[in-house]
């Protein structure tokens, strides 16, 4: 009697479960799945490695949604520091995306939460700047992106509150001038900022937790990403229900020859981990 194959699908170790979301990534900064310590690791593998500025690797990784978190407490110096990446000077498309949740107090009117930038406020180092806005007792996610030379920024507004200090996945696409904003999986604004190419400002770094050398982000992060592309709607989806997707690898497997009754070849194959 001749053995059935066993029906496993021969992915290579290592495939991503979704390589379009590998398409672009040149940032992955996943708590849960990085070494605590003072250096945040990237794993999209373009090696932009952040350290922790100003933060106690002995009290600022605490639990969050889905393992380790950052805690950014207020009033502290807390912030992230990448620094000058070319790999993170976009020029007419990218894709930021974060979870968090911020923890103020209050709600004051025009107080900015740095979240994801590449942005000082003298002309010409400007870049693109996602923070948390507060607007009359409400806080919205909110970007600034500059055109060349970076005189001036046209601002993008969600219009979209978020007030309950929860766990929430905010991404932000542009592309060519357009925009859109996300919530949780969802398109909550769009528009045209009317710039097709962004000012790269090549001396700023790139930050975290942070706008400028100011305005700190008072809450948790356990994830971001950068793409050097506008991710589609499905794939901004699919990065909210398996934040961990880009970086998520095919079950690896091993595969061997043999024969049954002596009579025909057959092949098993035995998965050997995610």
């Amino acid at each position: 009697m001749i053995s059935t194959p066993l029906q496993i699908p021969t992915y290579a170790a290592g495939e991503s479960v979704c390589p379009s979301l590998r398409d672009g990534l040149v940032g992955a900064w996943i708590a849960p799945l990085s070494p605590t310590g003072l250096t945040w690791h990237d794993m999209s593998g373009w090696h932009n490695h952040a350290t922790l500025m100003s933060m106690d690797p002995g009290t600022d990784w605490v639990v969050g949604p889905s393992g380790w978190a950052l805690d950014f407490p207020s009033p502290t110096n807390n912030f992230i520091e990448v620094g000058t990446k070319a790999a993170l000077e976009f020029s007419t498309a990218f894709t930021l995306v974060v979870r968090c949740r911020h923890l103020d107090p209050a709600y004051d009117a025009g107080v900015v939460r740095g979240l994801m930038t590449k942005f000082l406020p003298t002309p010409g180092n400007r870049s693109y700047t996602y923070f948390l806005y507060h607007l009359s007792g409400k806080i919205r996610p909110f970007m600034y992106v500059a055109a060349s030379p970076g005189t001036g920024s046209v601002a993008c507004d969600s219009n979209f509150d978020l007030n309950d200090n929860e766990w929430h996945t905010l991404a932000f696409t542009f592309h060519a001038g357009l925009w859109t904003h996300y919530v949780d999986g969802a398109a909550v604004k769009s528009g045209n900022s009317g710039i097709a190419i962004l000012n790269n400002a090549s001396n700023v770094p790139f930050r975290l937790g942070i706008e400028y050398s100011s305005n700190r982000f008072h809450g948790q992060i356990d994830c971001a990403y950068a793409f050097r592309r506008a991710l589609n709607r499905n794939e901004i989806r699919r990065l909210y229900v398996d934040l961990h997707a880009p970086v998520r690898s095919m079950p690896r497997v091993r595969m061997w020859s043999g024969v049954s009754d002596g009579a025909a070849s057959y092949h098993y194959r035995q998965l050997m981990g995610v």
